[in-house]
């Protein structure tokens, strides 16, 4: 289930970090342009203000007004120099010292120029430097703030996923195709059509009677850890073509991680594909290792109906994913299998499903001989698996 988790990570934190990487750059973006628009409105306004108040000192040439002026400006956060000329340039007066720099930034605080005119006659102009560091340190807060509340959030939603991403793969697997009591209704339903509609029906036993030349049973695979299927997956080919099992799944799809997908398309197709789950079941139960392995059956009556093919193989999975080292198998295959007394199965009781929805198939009667076939299989998974 590694895998599974691995995925449940990406598909749940790349949005996450994508969304952080993102509001952080609009949060950025949109503060800078409101700083600096309110930074303009309220430094000419304070420039304006100043112009007015130091009209009358410049015209008498009251220096000293002038300076206690600029200082009671300066001594606000949001400027750190004022300065008074007069119509020829000369300074007059100033406080403070401009900054060329804010911060790691090369760019010089914004300046605010303003004539001074004194009974409309122009007598001199006054400087501010507006002081951008206060606000664009509540700025960086914001977006420190923003970080740091999408770095927890990845990490919670992160340890989540791990821990309980199984569940999660799991939800999303079984979300793509139609619940398991809509399946198995389907399937009830095509049987019953079936069986009334064929004009010569076969009157064996309740299994033969819905076997046709279209009917296949599904069996999924699922060995943890992957990295000693390779130990068994040599036994796995001959205990399914021990009971004319076909391997659908390549070697390439196995060493990319996909499941195993055996089909079972003879007459007594049922039968078989129990022995051949109970047969690995007693392979992997016998060997020395920690691989486990979980199978879920299920079968459609037409494989070549595209659809319910599709329907039927995401349903096995489904059954595989939630075994816990058992062979599962859905409703519809149990209820032709119940009358049967070679079948002993019971009720698979799970929060992830309701109950009489799956059934765990335990054993047959001729489980002699497969425990004789495991022991024959299971030699060379045991030499194999010590060098692991």
């Amino acid at each position: 289930m590694r895998n599974s988790r691995l995925r449940v990570l990406v598909i749940i934190c790349l949005p996450l970090i994508a969304s952080g990487i993102l509001s952080t750059a609009i949060i950025n973006s949109y503060g800078t342009t409101q700083l600096k628009s309110q930074s303009e409105q309220f430094g000419q306004t304070i420039s304006d203000h100043v112009a007015i108040s130091a009209a009358a000192h410049l015209f008498n040439r009251d220096i000293l007004g002038l300076n206690v002026l600029l200082s009671n400006l300066i001594t606000s956060e949001h400027f750190n120099a004022a300065s008074v000329y007069d119509n020829d340039k000369n300074l007059l007066a100033q406080v403070g010292k401009k900054v060329a720099k804010v911060g790691s930034q090369k760019q010089p605080d914004p300046t605010f120029t303003q004539q001074i005119t004194f009974q409309n006659v122009s007598v001199g102009y006054v400087q501010i430097s507006f002081d951008q560091r206060a606000s664009q340190q509540q700025l960086h807060i914001t977006l420190y703030y923003s970080l740091i509340i999408h770095v927890l959030l990845i990490i919670s939603i992160g340890l989540l996923g791990w821990f309980y991403g199984d569940l999660f793969y799991i939800w999303t697997l079984q979300a793509g195709a139609k619940s398991p009591r809509q399946i198995d209704r389907q399937s009830s339903a095509n049987e019953s059509q079936a069986i009334t509609t064929n004009k010569n029906p076969i009157k064996k036993d309740p299994v033969a009677s819905v076997i046709n030349a279209g009917t296949t049973t599904i069996m999924r695979i699922k060995v943890s850890p992957r990295r000693l299927l390779p130990s068994y997956l040599e036994q796995l080919k001959q205990a399914c073509m021990l009971h004319s099992g076909q391997l659908e799944t390549t070697l390439p799809e196995i060493k990319q991680g996909k499941d195993i997908l055996v089909c079972f398309r003879q007459t007594d197709q049922l039968l078989q594909a129990s022995c051949a789950g109970l047969l690995l079941l007693e392979i992997f139960s016998k060997s020395n290792s920690k691989a486990t392995v979980a199978i879920g059956i299920h079968w459609v009556l037409d494989q070549k109906d595209k659809i319910h093919f599709e329907q039927a193989t995401k349903h096995a999975s489904y059954l595989a994913s939630i075994s816990q080292n058992q062979l599962l198998i859905s409703r519809a295959v149990h209820d032709h299998i119940n009358l049967l007394e070679q079948y002993d199965s019971q009720a698979f009781h799970s929060s992830l499903v309701r109950d009489g929805e799956v059934y765990w198939l335990k054993t047959l009667n001729n489980a002699e001989l497969i425990r004789n076939q495991a022991k024959t299989l299971g030699q060379n998974v045991l030499g194999n698996d010590s060098r692991h």
